[in-house]
């Protein structure tokens, strides 16, 4: 791969492959009246988030049509919005704001849902499930900025008498926030899991199958006693 001034990464002259990724520039069809604060894009679907709690949606297949959404709160109460993940399908959007209130938004809905049982955690990264989605989220790893782990999983339906959310504590990593995580199936092992854990300074790498006492549910650390000591076989340790 060659660095370009114009593209990024993009594949070297003398070769025929194709650039990992290509930075094209929009042409926003309005103008806004805040500062752009976090964005996000997947499966052709751009999500922008504006510093006075505004967020558009924009299907870049058919960009005239623009979903206009509003945080149920205002910032002045719920902060401005500092991070959002968006799934591989853009069907599933988590919202962040800087005084710790979390949001959900499924892509066919335009109220954001707050979730209560994530208000105060302060979400830097996610992994969502390697297998497909559906209506719900399937079970997604949570890193805070406080090193804690978790497993969740969000349901897109509306219905009060259901939980917004189904959370658990997995473990929590000495030495600073979790910057960074990733799980996949290894192709052909339908039974296996992989995360790959970031902090600052150091990776983890986690593997095992699914139900065996190491991974829980569909893919995270199991919660036994302590999940890392229990898989501690498993658990491979790089320092940066």
């Amino acid at each position: 791969m060659a660095l370009t001034t114009s593209d990024g990464l993009g594949a070297a002259l003398d070769t025929d492959e194709l650039p990992m990724f290509v930075v094209e520039r929009v042409q926003l069809q309005f103008s806004v009246a805040a500062d752009f604060v976090a964005a996000q894009v997947a499966n052709n679907v751009l999500v922008l988030a504006l510093s006075n709690g505004r967020i558009l949606r924009i299907d870049l297949n058919k960009p005239e049509d623009i979903d206009d959404i509003d945080l149920p709160k205002k910032t002045s109460e719920v902060g401005v919005i500092r991070r959002m993940f968006l799934d591989p399908t853009a069907s599933h959007l988590l919202i962040c704001t800087a005084l710790g209130e979390n949001y959900y938004l499924h892509s066919q809905h335009k109220n954001p849902r707050p979730l209560a049982r994530l208000r105060g955690v302060s979400i830097e990264s996610v992994a969502w499930n390697p297998s497909l989605p559906t209506a719900s989220t399937r079970e997604i790893i949570l890193g805070a900025s406080d090193g804690n782990i978790y497993e969740a999983l969000i349901e897109a339906t509306s219905e009060f008498y259901k939980k917004d959310i189904r959370l658990k504590n997995l473990h929590r990593l000495q030495d600073g926030p979790i910057t960074g995580l990733w799980a996949d199936a290894p192709q052909g092992k339908s039974d296996v899991r992989r995360l790959m854990i970031a902090q600052q300074s150091r990776l983890f790498h986690l593997s095992g199958k699914i139900g065996n006492g190491i991974l829980c549910s569909d893919f995270a650390i199991k919660r036994i006693d302590e999940p890392f000591v229990t898989a501690r076989d498993n658990l491979v340790e790089w320092v940066v």
